[in-house]
């Protein structure tokens, strides 16, 4: 029992570090609220216990309940487990109406709403849900349904579930940036400066230079995600908007007939009669 009680403390903890990064709060702005020393907040983060009054006192510093706090905790705990068995995501590569089903549970969606949304009927409804269940994708207790991971799994790269959808994801998601810019040019406004962009780029340099930066967006691209998590779990967050990013990157050989493709995007030069 201590050691459980250890392990939920050390994990608050990590949460405690993960909202102040967010926010942009260092350790000196928490040691002024706190009236400590820097050097004690450093100790009551790590190794010093933290006290439940002091522990509510930085909740409500950071603007978060005491539940929210634990659920940030079991995010950053099952963040290094978020994935897929390969079972699993070979069931819901061939069976792709099920993969909806669990996106639409993990938006936050109830089983009602997507009763709704999809007209499935109630045989239906418990036909998904069994499936679901039986290959540990969703749990059953105390009456409710719950997935075992915060946000949905990452993929595996390259996977089945790629294999068989990746037609369908970018067909979906270059159809809808159509009809979003289509809106915004009639409109006569693009909202550049608000976070919406469209663009085709490309760029001749070292592939070292291109990895360099990749994985400066791969760790930028987690950071959303995981911001996105505890902005999600913050009731009181006014202003909430649902963003979508589609990410399409791929190296080239300078030579290779894509490239003048894609140059050929807005015409071909052709002769002039």
């Amino acid at each position: 029992m201590i050691a459980q009680s250890q392990a939920l403390e050390s994990s608050l903890k990590d949460a405690i570090k993960s909202v102040l990064k967010l926010q942009k709060k260092s350790y000196e702005d928490l040691a002024e609220e706190l009236e400590i020393s820097v050097p004690t907040v450093k100790r009551i983060l790590t190794k010093e216990e933290i006290g439940l009054s002091r522990l509510l006192h930085i909740c409500d510093y950071l603007k978060v309940s005491l539940t929210e706090l634990e659920k940030i905790a079991n995010h950053n705990k099952n963040a290094t487990k978020n994935t897929f068995t390969e079972k699993q995501e070979e069931f819901l590569a061939k069976n792709t109406n099920y993969l909806t089903f669990l996106l639409m549970m993990y938006s936050g969606q109830t089983l009602e709403e997507i009763q709704s949304k999809t007209k499935i009927d109630d045989k239906s409804m418990k036909l998904y849900l069994l499936r679901l269940e039986k290959l540990d994708l969703i749990t059953y207790h105390k009456g409710k349904y719950t997935m075992p991971f915060e946000v949905f799994p990452n993929l595996i790269p390259y996977g089945k579930i790629h294999e068989a959808n990746f037609n369908n994801i970018i067909t979906s998601g270059a159809d809808f940036f159509k009809r979003y810019n289509r809106q915004r040019i009639l409109a006569k406004n693009l909202d550049r400066d608000k976070g919406s962009t469209m663009g085709l780029t490309m760029l001749t340099l070292s592939r070292e230079s291109y990895l360099e930066w990749f994985e400066k967006i791969r760790k930028l691209y987690l950071e959303i995600q995981d911001t996105a998590v505890v902005e999600e779990k913050m009731p009181k967050l006014k202003n909430k908007k649902t963003v979508v990013i589609m990410s399409c990157h791929g190296v080239l050989e300078t030579n290779d007939p894509e490239v003048d493709f894609l140059q050929n995007s807005f015409g071909v030069v052709k002769n002039i009669t």
